[in-house]
């Protein structure tokens, strides 16, 4: 009877740890589509982002990695920046004596490390994820001359529109993570929240005639849709008692 209750329990501890996680190392290429928030909405509007990330799950489905999105948008909020150069129907002339097309985008980076943890619900391959990270997050405006050189648009001179800024970023991803046995329909899904703690870098800015010396407090709300390439795949590895 002893006997019997010892092989039990034996049995049914075994069955907890009967699956196994391996670690599993993925790089995971994203799009996310930015609505913009608090300071950065007075800027720009909606953005795109661009990134790769390189990440680790570890057998006890805690993550860790880093990453970097490449930010872009065409809206820009301050319609009045270049008006100083204007002529009375809008038109911006170029060296040459021709009107210049110049167009205005937002271009910009955030840097992170992170690290989070993966609940996992089906086959220890799906289930949700939360990633948290700290880095680095930069944004200005780009101006871009199409055709025609203006002087008043070259070399130093731009750093008076760009209204440069950067500084330290904390970030939180939550969403749905996949990860086929068979390498196929790899993806993740979810919400993506960046805050940004930055401030103008540029000595002189036109708008202001001067520098602009107040902290920002940026943020960008997304939706980030990702592809997962496992360089290691998860495996199960299970046991059976007779």
């Amino acid at each position: 009877m002893n006997k019997s209750i010892f092989i039990l329990i034996y049995l049914c501890i075994n069955s907890l740890f009967a699956q196994i996680n391996d670690p599993v190392t993925i790089i995971n290429p994203h799009y996310s589509l930015q609505q913009p928030g608090l300071d950065m909405a007075d800027d720009y509007g909606m953005s795109s982002g661009l990134g790769l990330d390189f990440m680790q799950i570890t057998s006890k489905n805690f993550i860790w990695g880093m990453g970097t999105q490449f930010i872009f948008g065409s809206d820009i909020k301050d319609t009045t920046l270049l008006n100083h150069l204007m002529d009375d129907r809008g038109n911006i002339f170029g060296n040459n004596g021709e009107i210049s097309s110049i167009t205005l985008y937002e271009r910009g980076y955030n840097f992170s490390l992170k690290g989070g943890y993966f609940y996992p619900l089906i086959n220890n391959t799906k289930g949700f994820i939360a990633l948290g990270g700290l880095g680095f997050l930069q944004h200005k405006i780009r101006i871009q001359v199409e055709t025609n050189n203006v002087p008043n648009l070259e070399n130093d001179y731009l750093k008076m529109y760009d209204g440069l800024s950067n500084g330290l970023s904390a970030s939180l991803f939550v969403g749905w993570i996949q990860m086929n046995e068979k390498g196929k329909g790899n993806f993740y899904a979810g919400f993506d929240f960046t805050n940004g703690f930055t401030q103008n870098r540029r000595s002189y800015n036109y708008n202001v005639n001067g520098p602009i010396t107040i902290p920002r407090n940026d943020l960008l709300v997304g939706l980030k849709l990702g592809w997962i390439i496992p360089i290691s795949k998860r495996t199960n590895q299970e046991f059976y008692y007779n």
